[in-house]
């Protein structure tokens, strides 16, 4: 049977191999390692090989998660096209401070470390957004540029675009195409939430039978008497009875480790990116709105202040028709890759989670094993 691993390192890898032309930048290869910095908080190492006519050159630049804040901003500001579906910027990283256990820190780097590379490879695959330099920039340069500070907090930003003059209207949508993807993209983020919800529920149930079994394990080796043959028989039931219920807990925490990288990770990055989705439809529906006042506008003036009117409902249709273009593309884009990194995702899960119950099911077989040879 294995056996518990007791070495770590201090980061995991997270590459893929892609071919992006960017503005120059080809990416043949991005790795991602997530390590401790002196304050045990986590700073990623950043791989960038490069396809160039001379050949492959390698950049290497040391982000933290501020930068990835930097960058968030800087494509919020700076590509700021009303059809674009955001990718979620990551949550603030785990508290790793307060872990007694190296392993467990290990176990955190990792999905620290597949978590950023996921919204990274979201960013560089992404139809509009990997044209931004900023991208180029976050991967290349050593120093990045002074930040801003923001004068809003994001969820404050994302709030008032969900409480604007369209939330209150009922407005039919001019394109068949948008008015039924709104329709399936609020049922999509209600199944995925609830995914995303039964998943935790699970990993919650896991840790509290894995935290029982190691305080099972943790009574079955209190002392017992020695020195009779019942004692002696004793001795030998109770070592390979904690044996196994250690073994079954060391498992279990790895299963939930692996769970929470494939599945979890998954469930709540696209349940937020569908949150982004919904949020471009209500900012497009503003849009709408806003492209209809000016055709009753249009309607009622005269003289002068029509052709002020006319030059309005122009720009405004430009804008509405940019937005509805840039939103086909994402859109179409987004629910394939969405379908295709969820349905793998899915698959890595059911494979790792059989794997760990084929371990779990090892350790009870051996512990009985050994059962059966204590002493008459």
């Amino acid at each position: 049977m294995d056996s518990p691993d007791s070495s770590t390192s201090s980061g995991y890898e997270n590459g893929r191999n892609k071919v992006l032309e960017n503005k120059g930048l080809a990416i043949s290869q991005l790795t991602l390692n997530a390590e401790l910095n002196e304050q045990a908080y986590p700073q990623y190492a950043i791989k960038l090989k490069e396809t160039k006519e001379q050949g492959e050159v390698l950049t290497l630049s040391i982000r933290q998660f501020e930068d990835i804040q930097w960058l968030y901003n800087c494509l919020r500001k700076g590509c700021d096209k009303c059809g674009i579906i955001y990718p979620p910027m990551p949550d603030p990283p785990a508290d790793f401070i307060e872990i007694d256990a190296e392993e467990n820190i290990d176990r955190k780097l990792r999905r620290e470390s597949k978590r950023v590379t996921r919204y990274l490879d979201s960013l560089t695959s992404h139809p509009t957004l990997k044209s931004c330099p900023e991208i180029e920039i976050f991967l290349k340069e050593k120093v990045l540029p002074e930040k801003e500070e923001e004068k809003a907090s994001l969820f404050s930003k994302i709030s008032s675009l969900f409480t604007s003059k369209s939330s209150s209207a009922f407005i039919r949508d001019i394109d068949d195409f948008f008015e039924l993807e709104q329709i399936y993209a609020t049922k999509y983020e209600q199944l995925i939430r609830q995914l995303n919800e039964a998943h935790t529920e699970v990993v919650e149930c896991l840790k509290r039978l894995a935290g029982q079994h190691g305080h099972i394990g943790a009574c079955l080796s209190m002392p017992v008497d020695g020195v009779s043959k019942r004692g002696k028989k004793m001795i030998h039931i109770h070592a390979q009875m904690t044996s196994y219920f250690k073994n079954f807990q060391f498992w279990m925490e790895l299963a939930i480790s692996s769970s929470q990288v494939t599945l979890g990770q998954a469930a709540g990055f696209y349940w937020a990116y569908t949150c982004n989705e919904l949020e471009m439809f209500q900012r497009r529906k503003d849009l709408l709105i806003e492209y209809q006042e000016a055709n009753a506008t249009l309607g009622k003036s005269v003289g002068q202040k029509r052709e002020v009117a006319a030059k309005k409902q122009k720009e405004v249709e430009r804008k509405l028709e940019e937005c509805s273009d840039t939103a086909r593309d994402e859109i179409r884009w987004f629910v394939k890759k969405r379908s295709k990194d969820l349905l793998s995702t899915v698959q890595e899960y059911a494979a790792e989670r059989s794997k760990y119950e084929h371990k779990i099911l090892l350790a009870i077989q051996d512990s009985l094993e050994e059962l059966r040879k204590a002493p008459e």
